[in-house]
């Protein structure tokens, strides 16, 4: 993930940023005619806007933040490896895309490491309509929710 944003006091940050990532899905799903699991990989690309709300100010050591922002998403899957088949089911397409918009929540902590430097950690999930599970039978009706821990470096000028 890569990030930039502006300060509006001790308390208030606003951030813009693009994100990445890829993950090994199994698809399961059975009906009375049958069973299925499809070994899928998702790549998943995020731009966000978020706010975030800072409970120390600018010049303390460590610095927790909740943060909240909105965007969009879009998951591409594929299948990575031989379907398991039980029964006559129907599977789902070989490979798929979904855009949409995404919802996501985070808690975090700026450990400053000099002026201007600090590490940053954050537990982010990204929640969105899900794409797969309206491919499996029968569909399922949770959202998709996307959970990352985030390490990295935060530079301030």
């Amino acid at each position: 993930m890569i990030f930039g944003g502006r300060h509006f006091s001790d308390w208030l940050s606003a951030q813009a940023s693009y994100g990445w990532n890829r993950n090994a899905v199994v698809m399961s799903a059975g009906a009375a005619g049958g069973s299925y699991d499809v070994p899928v990989r998702a790549t998943m690309h995020t731009v966000m806007a978020d706010l975030l709300v800072y409970f120390r100010g600018r010049t303390d050591r460590l610095r927790p933040y909740l943060s909240v922002g909105t965007g969009f998403t879009n998951l591409r899957a594929s299948e990575s490896g031989a379907p398991s088949v039980a029964g006559s089911i129907a599977l789902p397409a070989g490979e798929f895309r979904s855009t949409g918009a995404g919802l996501r929540v985070a808690v975090g902590i700026d450990v400053a490491l000099s002026r201007g430097l600090a590490f940053r950690y954050t537990f982010a999930e990204t929640i969105q309509g899900n794409a797969i599970s309206r491919r499996l039978t029968p569909p399922a009706s949770r959202n998709l929710a996307n959970f990352q821990n985030l390490w990295g470096v935060a530079w301030q000028f």
